[in-house]
């Protein structure tokens, strides 16, 4: 999570806590319009951030790492491949050997949903078929067609209206197949259908770029948080424990809140909804984003004031209507009297406006390096 950058979409404690109660207390927050004086007590430098343009270069060793990869992640699963044993062709079908198959169910002379396949490779013996079918299909000429009389159990939990019904299979054995170990050498071949490895690896580029090029947004807000870091680290404070507390507990509070209203622990929402180690873990990373979220707006109001930054309504409302119609919601001031009874008077408002003025000084202070 980042802890240096103004999120606008909905957390899931705020919607889980959208319904709740209202903490004790009250607490107002100036927002843009005035600040409380000496919170900052030294403005650090927000004028000179450098970054490196977003760039990106797909070598051969990530094609072929990412190439290795995936094969030994079908290696791990389990896949299995085979080539056609020739010899085998005429041969009686025996207990043990993988035949590879083209199959047709029939009920009542019709074929049935879902019960064909093409090239299906089975091992006679495995049971992964109904009882009857592999053993049926024992002593049978490898390269014919026969048909094999089977009654499916009852129950049957694949299909609950073949449970016990009679059916016949159709069945053409291909070919007994002999297992070709994978390895990254034929891989390619054996595994994926290609002719040549270079033709996948061209193909495994394109993707490693579409990759890169989706991943060239979340590049800038990364840098953008960076900038707020640089900033806010540099700026001195004093003051700002007892608002820090107090909005620290708020958030805990909704936290709590929630996971009373949904019947669960705390200690449940935090780890398996919102996906910390533990509430500990929690209620660390929840003070730490609190305070860096309170020096964030008293930087930002003292920045707006001596760079003449305002937010108008309207603009306030392009920004934060995207958001909430993200979450299915439309009246922003509905939202926004919503999130102040939560957290204090002026707080939603005060989190676009800082958000706001992040990204204005980013945009006219920030400069990119472009790639030589």
């Amino acid at each position: 999570m980042k802890k240096w950058m103004v999120v606008l979409g909905l957390s899931l404690s705020m919607l889980l806590a959208a319904c709740g109660k209202k903490d004790d207390g009250d607490k107002t927050v100036t927002g843009q319009t005035s600040t409380q004086a000496g919170k900052v007590t030294k403005l650090g430098d927000y004028k000179n951030f450098t970054y490196d343009e977003y760039s990106f270069n797909v070598t051969d060793e990530e094609i072929r790492d990412y190439y290795e990869e995936t094969v030994q992640l079908y290696i791990d699963y389990g896949v299995k491949v085979y080539e056609e044993d020739a010899s085998r062709a005429g041969t009686a079908v025996q207990d043990g050997d993988t035949i590879n198959i083209d199959y047709t169910g029939y009920v009542n002379d019709e074929a049935f949903e879902n019960g064909s396949d093409k090239g299906y490779d089975l091992t006679i013996g495995s049971g992964s078929f109904i009882d009857g079918f592999e053993s049926s299909l024992i002593g049978k000429t490898v390269g014919d067609t026969v048909d094999i009389n089977v009654t499916f159990p009852d129950p049957y939990q694949n299909n609950p209206d073949l449970a016990g019904v009679d059916a016949v299979f159709t069945v053409t054995i291909n070919y007994v197949g002999n297992e070709v170990p994978i390895t990254n050498d034929n891989a390619y071949d054996v595994l994926f259908g290609y002719d040549d490895i270079e033709v996948m690896y061209s193909e495994i580029k394109e993707l490693l770029e579409d990759e890169y090029v989706e991943a060239e947004d979340t590049y800038y807000e990364d840098k953008k948080s960076e900038y707020i870091e640089s900033v806010v680290t540099s700026c001195e404070f004093e003051g700002l424990e007892e608002e820090i507390e107090w909005m620290y507990n708020t958030e805990v509070g909704i936290m709590l809140n929630a996971a009373s209203a949904n019947g669960i622990s705390a200690d449940v929402l935090v780890t398996q909804y919102y996906g910390y180690e533990s509430i500990d873990a929690y209620r660390e990373e929840t003070r730490q984003i609190t305070e860096n979220n309170i020096k964030m707006n008293y930087v930002a109001n003292e920045i707006a004031e001596l760079e003449n930054i305002t937010m108008s309504d309207e603009k306030f409302e392009e920004i934060v209507l995207p958001e909430i119609e993200a979450h299915g919601l439309t009246d922003v001031a509905e939202y926004e009297a919503g999130y102040d009874a939560q957290y204090g008077t002026g707080e939603f408002r005060q989190l676009i406006f800082t958000s706001y003025v992040f990204d204005t000084l980013f945009e006219k202070y920030a400069t990119m390096t472009p790639i030589q």
